[in-house]
């Protein structure tokens, strides 16, 4: 949150209770890189608008596909998905899948459910955004 003498508060309690290092501001959160800029004056008033408005809700898509045994040194099927929200990829995968399948379907099936595990988490995560 932003509540500063609370941050200070939980600070000072850990430290009681732990060994704690302030390590500063963060750098990345979730692999995204933050970059400060003190010189905005009007940060609050200010946000990002991903492919959209900012007023509707945050619109999960998911595609997935499977090559059945691609590679004919092993007979692995290849397995790959793109995550998209408002219209943009926000998360993509493209792997040999680990387990030596007998037909094309069951290839299939195995790309839907991983895509279908990671949507659902991506929809959580927008979900909990607000």
């Amino acid at each position: 949150g932003n509540n500063i003498p609370r941050l200070k508060e939980v600070k000072d309690y850990l430290g009681k209770c732990f060994s704690v290092k302030d390590l500063g501001e963060a750098a990345y959160i979730l692999g995204i890189k933050i970059y400060r800029d003190r010189s905005l004056r009007n940060g609050k008033d200010m946000f990002l608008v991903y492919g959209g408005n900012p007023d509707t809700e945050l619109e999960v898509t998911g595609f997935c596909d499977a090559s059945w045994q691609c590679d004919k040194d092993d007979t692995k099927s290849q397995t790959g998905y793109v995550v998209v929200v408002n219209g943009g990829a926000v998360d993509w995968k493209s792997k040999k899948q680990t387990t030596i399948l007998m037909h094309a379907t069951q290839s299939e099936y195995m790309a839907a459910s991983e895509a279908t595990m990671e949507a659902v988490w991506i929809r959580k995560f927008v979900g909990d955004l607000g």
